[in-house]
């Protein structure tokens, strides 16, 4: 019962569409690829002591990167919400850039790591003294509009409801008018 598999070419309407029996599988002779990674240094020679300072130094800072980020109590702890304003306030975005820029092309030294930790810092100050903090008051749960079935079900529960109520209390005669 062995059947011819059929391929349609890539601009065809049924491209991507096996024509082949429900319930067989479609088997492939092709071997995985192996590949290796080579590392190749332009420019400077180096030597293997060198060399091994390097892989050393950068298994060290993926090491680093693979540590959980997530904010443990022995870490310092979350910095409050700045109430940052809505987007369509581009005057006010724009003066806070501006200011920004001024701020931080006056303050930045150094290496990449002290520039990245001093301008979030910075931003986080600015926006804070600008815009002030969101207060950490618990929101109040407001109840959502529930959709026009589970209102139809609530309905007809309470309907039940009353119709019961009123053939318990209701006399012989009027129960069976109702």
């Amino acid at each position: 019962m062995d059947r011819c598999i059929l391929r349609h070419p890539p601009g065809c309407v049924r491209a991507r569409e096996d024509e082949q029996p429900i319930g067989q599988t479609q088997y492939t002779t092709k071997e995985p690829k192996r590949t290796t990674d080579v590392h190749v240094f332009v420019g400077k020679v180096i030597n293997t002591e060198q060399l091994t300072k390097i892989e050393q130094l950068t298994e060290a800072k993926e090491i680093k990167l693979k540590e959980p980020t997530v904010r443990g109590e022995e870490l310092e702890p979350r910095k409050e919400k700045i109430k940052w304003p809505t987007s369509a306030d581009k005057a006010i975005w724009k003066a806070f850039n501006e200011d920004l820029e001024n701020i931080l092309e006056a303050t930045l030294a150094g290496n990449v790591d002290r520039k990245m930790r001093a301008m979030t810092s910075i931003i986080y100050s600015v926006g804070k003294d600008r815009f002030g903090l969101i207060t950490s008051g618990k929101r109040e749960r407001t109840q959502g509009q529930s959709n026009r079935r589970q209102r139809k079900i609530k309905e007809l529960r309470g309907d039940i409801r009353r119709l019961k109520k009123r053939n318990r209390d209701a006399y012989e005669e009027e129960r069976l008018m109702l």
